[in-house]
């Protein structure tokens, strides 16, 4: 039996206070002060370790004071790495991960390194993760098969996320095809599945990453052209006019409708006539 990502996609996580009786004595103690000893919390001024910092801070993201409500969700993306990194690894609620998860700036790598590693973290904080992620996330995130496979949605936003590699896509696709795991978020899915399976080099960094990140390369160029000419008036705008030649015959089917995808609409006027229907049919969805 092939399995869908609708069979087997990550369930629905909604976001809701702990129970109170499940908290810490200081946690419970913080939770029930007055609105500015809450407000010096959010800001990461609090007699707590830091895994009770993290968690009250996400309690107090439902306070039914607005100012304290703010102030939380806020603070949590600005706490400082001393204070954040290590509580991230150990055995905070799901929820408490996926809260932190949404707010911290990709650029803050060890802090989003420790959600990925951490076992209690949900898979629908890898699917947002998966989405947003720069490279480096990216290839931790396929190397966790078991994640993959259990859940595929996050293979989707792994296809929709420009920062994750072309062999990274490719690998996890295939991971899904050979264990009969269809996503079906992924245009043409079958079809990708086999011109990866068909190419020796689809999954070879060394092969695949340099060839894809040059054809984007060379489409945000098209792209700045185009913006630039918008400046330029009269006679003068042909002659500014400098787009990169892009061979996209050259790219393999796996590669097209990924393009297709995620490119911007020189992408789509040049793709959408291609030989291949499934790479039209890409470029209309």
């Amino acid at each position: 039996m092939v399995e869908t990502a609708s069979e087997t996609a990550a369930p629905a996580f909604t976001l809701a206070p702990l129970p109170v009786e499940g908290l810490s004595p200081a946690v419970q103690k913080l939770v029930g002060s007055p609105a500015s000893a809450k407000l010096m919390a959010a800001k990461g001024i609090a007699p707590l370790r830091p895994q009770e910092l993290l968690v009250a801070m996400y309690q107090m993201s439902f306070d039914g004071d607005a100012t304290v409500k703010a102030a939380a969700e806020a603070g949590a993306g600005a706490l400082p790495d001393k204070v954040l990194v290590q509580p991230l690894g150990e055995a905070l609620p799901p929820v408490v991960l996926h809260f932190f998860a949404e707010r911290i700036a990709v650029t803050r790598i060890e802090a989003l390194e420790k959600i990925l590693a951490n076992q209690s973290t949900a898979d629908a904080t890898f699917v947002r993760l998966a989405a947003r992620v720069g490279e480096r996330e990216t290839e931790i995130i396929v190397q966790n098969e078991i994640r993959l496979l259990r859940c595929p949605a996050i293979v989707q936003a792994l296809f929709m996320n420009k920062q994750a590699r072309m062999s990274s896509v490719s690998r996890a696709i295939e991971l899904c095809a050979r264990n009969n795991v269809r996503v079906d978020g992924i245009p043409a899915f079958d079809e990708i599945a086999k011109s990866i399976q068909d190419d020796p080099a689809a999954t070879d960094p060394a092969v695949a990453d340099p060839q894809f990140e040059e054809v984007l390369q060379k489409v945000a160029a098209v792209a700045d052209d185009e913006v630039a000419d918008e400046e330029v008036t009269g006679a003068t705008k042909e002659k500014t006019r400098k787009s990169p030649v892009i061979d996209f015959t050259k790219l393999k089917l796996h590669e097209k409708i990924r393009l297709a995808t995620l490119g911007n609409a020189y992408c789509r006027s040049n793709l959408i006539r291609d030989s291949n229907k499934m790479v039209a049919l890409a470029v209309i969805r």
